[in-house]
């Protein structure tokens, strides 16, 4: 077994003369040095070879082929065959590497690093960047293990464009050389990358998952991906060949009525066909746009004219069908444009909600952009509130600082209550999340650091009501154990969680379901129960969580 294999990092490029320089450095940038860059220009009209033989010149590893344009499928077939190493990662010319991807990968492989049939992939971030180049918005898209089975599953139902990114891109993974042996890009169709994967998967090649951020994709690029026509012929070209090979696996479609829809609006009879070939002769479902299967219905109507406006082919249809059948045609489409118009005043009063809650949003003690708070909801004391941005919150939820309690001073004198006065704070970082019902009380100070993400119904609180006096309603007696709660970066807090006073919950931890805080929890740990104790631990060296056992004793 060779423990320092050459790895070839394959980079198509056609007009990316704006980018090439950065895919180039994140290559010869990687710590993992015994690499060679093979950057194929295919047919650019730009400067691109230029800057791309510069590199070529100072550094040995760089090699350059210019070949005519055929598309970039071709170029990567072209580019394995001019390939020495044992590996092969690909590069799209606007994209660029984590400086560590390939070192970690190759690490990550351990003893699978002489099988022939094995193709790492990792996870990725998306990366939103403004006209001057510099990144707006990153998302990071992180993966757990999947067998080849539910990475089927996720490639024939995702949708188009990155609205539901997969596992495997073509430039997250490291695939071992061999496998191009038997498997090349497919240069007569759109998804080139989603079916040579297919391919790979039916096959039984062995996809593991490396759990680092590995790539960077540039989202504002005008690439293929981009165009319709192309995103919906893909996608039908992908289902073909699953009907092709395992037409079982077209269950998991959940967008050939997108499809349809499509080539109907673009009086496309011949794609149209060619998709309703696969509901003909498989049990691939159609949904409608309440989520309802309804390929029987679509097959009712059977073909692409009695799609169009039943005036324009009536003579036609009248020839063909019976009279009966006619009328279940005009009442179908009468129910289908019904269908339409409630989900459009549906659509509308949402976006009504959005604008109404956005607008008669109160002044906090800073000003936050991109918040989003739904109705209905309750914000009390926002001038000790500290908001970051693009923060989303769900509806029924708390925001409430308290300065006095009781609030009512009249109440209290009557009483004779005590009045208890704080300065209290409500800091939420960047980018935090709740599905709803999230409630925050604070009398001291509550810290909720960027990127926590929320269930709904948590209840968060800094201090506790007294009961000391049984005789004593507990709304009159005075608030007691107020300590300060800080919540991590990164956090995930489960459904009904509870977080009482003086918890400090560290980085990048989860809290389970039902729980109960009541007791700080580290950085990096699950925990779960009542009160929520460590379960599992993040080991920082193997790169997974490992298991606590956990003291029944105490």
């Amino acid at each position: 077994m060779n423990n320092n294999p050459l790895v070839s990092v394959i980079i198509p490029c056609y007009n990316k003369s704006k980018y090439i320089s950065d895919a180039i450095e994140s290559v010869l940038n990687q710590t993992y040095s015994h690499i060679e860059c093979i950057v194929i220009d295919d047919g650019s009209t730009d400067n691109s070879g230029e800057i791309v033989k510069k590199f070529e010149q100072s550094d040995n590893r760089v090699r350059y082929f210019y070949k005519e344009n055929g598309g970039v499928s071709s170029t990567r077939n072209f580019g394995v065959l001019k390939a020495r190493g044992e590996w092969i990662q690909f590069l799209d010319g606007d994209d660029w590497l984590s400086t560590d991807k390939i070192k970690r990968q190759l690490e990550y492989a351990g003893a699978d690093l002489c099988k022939d049939d094995i193709v790492f992939h990792c996870d990725y971030s998306i990366v939103k960047q403004n006209d001057a180049g510099l990144a707006k918005t990153e998302e990071k898209f992180l993966f757990d293990r999947y067998n080849n089975e539910q990475l089927i599953k996720m490639i024939v139902g995702r949708k188009f464009g990155l609205e539901t990114p997969t596992p495997i891109h073509v430039n997250n993974t490291l695939i071992r050389r061999n496998i191009f042996g038997k498997h090349l890009f497919d240069e007569s169709v759109y998804y080139e990358d989603l079916i040579f994967f297919y391919d790979l998967l039916i096959n039984n090649v062995h996809f593991i998952h490396t759990p680092i951020i590995g790539m960077y994709y540039r989202s504002n690029r005008d690439g293929i991906s981009k165009v319709s026509d192309y995103n919906r012929i893909g996608y039908l070209q992908l289902l073909e060949r699953v009907y092709n090979t395992n037409k079982d696996y077209l269950q998991y479609s959940s967008s050939i009525d997108v499809i349809l829809e499509y080539f109907v609006r673009q009086n496309n009879a011949e794609m149209y066909d060619r998709a309703l070939q696969l509901v003909r002769h498989s049990d691939v479902p159609v949904y409608s746009s309440t989520g309802k299967n309804i390929r029987k219905k679509i097959l009712i109507l059977d073909t692409l004219k009695s799609l169009k406006p039943f005036i324009k082919y009536r003579k036609k249809i009248s020839i063909k069908y019976p009279v009966a059948r006619i009328k279940f045609s005009i009442m179908k489409r009468i129910k289908s444009l019904l269908d339409r118009v409630i989900c459009m005043i549906g659509v509308r009063i949402q976006n009504l909600e959005h604008r109404i809650a956005t607008r008669t949003l109160p002044k906090f003690a800073n000003n936050p952009r991109n918040l989003t708070i739904r109705l209905p909801r309750r914000i009390e004391g926002p001038q000790h509130m500290y908001l970051g941005d693009d923060i989303a919150i769900g509806p029924g939820s708390l925001l409430k600082t308290v300065a006095q309690y009781p609030s009512n001073s009249k109440v209290a004198e009557e009483r004779g209550i005590p009045v208890q006065e704080f300065n209290p704070e409500l800091i939420i970082g960047d980018r935090v999340t709740a599905t709803g019902s999230l409630q925050v009380s604070t009398l001291n100070k509550i810290i909720i650091e960027d990127d926590v993400m929320f269930a709904s119904n948590i209840f968060i609180c800094d201090g506790l009501h007294g009961y000391e006096n049984a005789d004593i309603p507990y709304k009159y007696q005075p608030m007691y154990k107020i300590a300060p709660i800080i919540i991590g970066r990164g956090c995930w807090i489960g459904q009904n969680v509870v977080i009482l006073p003086g918890v400090t919950i560290g980085e990048m931890s989860i809290i389970g379901a039902n729980s109960v805080v009541t007791g700080s929890i580290p950085a990096r740990c699950i925990a779960i129960g009542a009160p929520a104790k460590i379960i599992k631990m993040w080991d920082e060296h193997q790169h997974t969580w490992k298991s606590v056992e956990i003291d029944e004793t105490n």
